[in-house]
């Protein structure tokens, strides 16, 4: 059994925003949520018996996302692509109010 990985890189998707607001719109909430749950699990396992209890999981879990957020400052562009076009958002209001 192998594992898929996405043929994108970072770079790619500044190259070709549409692309990457299709994947993000693709991948949806579902996948988003277990792509948090699966590291805090794996967080949980690496922890030794003896500090397996909810205050660890959660302080090290923080301190972990804390570390990501942080490398994404460096990578403040990519993460503009993920906001909607500027027509787009009119649009979405139109939608709200109908």
């Amino acid at each position: 059994m192998t594992a898929h990985t996405s043929s994108f890189e970072s770079s790619d998707f500044l190259q070709n925003p549409e692309e990457f607001r299709k994947f993000l719109a693709m991948i949806g909430p579902d996948v988003i949520t277990q792509s948090f749950r699966q590291p805090v699990l794996l967080l949980w396992m690496a922890l030794p018996p003896a500090k397996r209890d909810m205050e660890t999981l959660k302080a090290t879990a923080r301190e972990q996302y804390e570390r990501v957020l942080s490398s994404f400052e460096s990578g403040a562009e990519l993460l503009e692509l993920c906001k909607p076009p500027p027509g787009d958002e009119k649009e979405a209001d139109d939608e709200k109010q109908v």
